[in-house]
């Protein structure tokens, strides 16, 4: 367990939950830790944490004892059991919403090199090869039985111009600092980010998720002015972030269909 990275987590985070949900990991070795900021019209919610570990660490027997243990609804479990055995990566991930609790599972897919050509064959005769299935995530408020699913797409064979055309066909706000980072990119360049497409099956959701090398981006790298014009928020509210590199971010419509962005702060 990466006992820095809890410590640096929980100095900035009072809320209890946050503090249940880490404790119940103590005994799983995770590789990255994220503490996520979603801001949204007039509003900041910075108690939502995301970890990152190898699938060969935990067991299928001691994933689900888990997942059971934040409510996930049993009846799924086999789904997951399948997504298992398929990722070579998954992440749990916990915010306290006004709506209650919700949890989270990801699964990173496990390509062989003929499973990809098998992927984008399938892709290809449909005319959607420009992406590649990347992650699965599941859902689940800890009062309701009720699992939203998402998927989120790798967009690959474009340059930065590309993604920029992408990701503002998903969003009506993408921060300059994304836009000057992507812009004039060559395809080879351009992969330095990974960019994907996320959609929610059951809801609205439709946004974008941009990782890319820590230590590059930073809060000071957002404008306070862009977001005060688009949400109404004074970034001065996160300023004990400063110093904290930014691993990535997502943006776009939330499940009720209303802009937000999120920002992962690499600890």
């Amino acid at each position: 367990m990466k006992t820095t990275s809890k410590q640096q987590i929980l100095s900035r985070i009072t809320d209890t939950e946050i503090h249940k949900f880490l404790n119940h990991f103590d005994d799983v070795k995770w590789e990255q830790a994220a503490h996520s900021v979603k801001i949204m019209n007039r509003n900041v919610n910075r108690n939502r944490v995301l970890l990152g570990m190898r699938s060969a660490d935990i067991t299928f027997k001691k994933l689900s004892k888990k997942l059971l243990e934040l409510n996930f609804p049993e009846n799924k479990l086999v789904e997951m059991e399948n997504q298992y055995y398929q990722s070579n990566d998954l992440g749990f991930a916990i915010e306290n919403t006004i709506d209650g609790i919700d949890c989270r599972v990801y699964f990173e897919m496990k390509y062989t090199n003929s499973r990809w050509y098998e992927v984008k064959n399938e892709r290809m005769k449909n005319n959607d090869y420009y992406t590649m299935p990347l992650f699965v995530g599941y859902k689940w408020f800890q009062n309701s039985t009720k699992l939203f699913t998402s998927k989120y797409d790798f967009i690959q064979f474009t340059d930065g111009d590309g993604l920029i055309k992408r990701i503002k066909e998903i969003s009506d706000y993408v921060p300059n600092c994304i836009i000057n980072a992507l812009k004039n990119k060559t395809e080879e360049q351009a992969r330095e980010y990974i960019v994907m497409e996320v959609k929610d099956v059951e809801s609205k959701r439709f946004s974008y998720d941009i990782r890319f090398n820590i230590n590059k981006v930073y809060l000071k790298d957002f404008s306070a002015k862009e977001i005060m014009e688009n949400f109404r928020v004074n970034l001065d509210v996160l300023k004990d972030f400063s110093d904290v590199s930014i691993g990535h971010i997502s943006g776009g419509k939330d499940k009720q269909g209303d802009d937000f962005i999120t920002l992962y702060f690499a600890v």
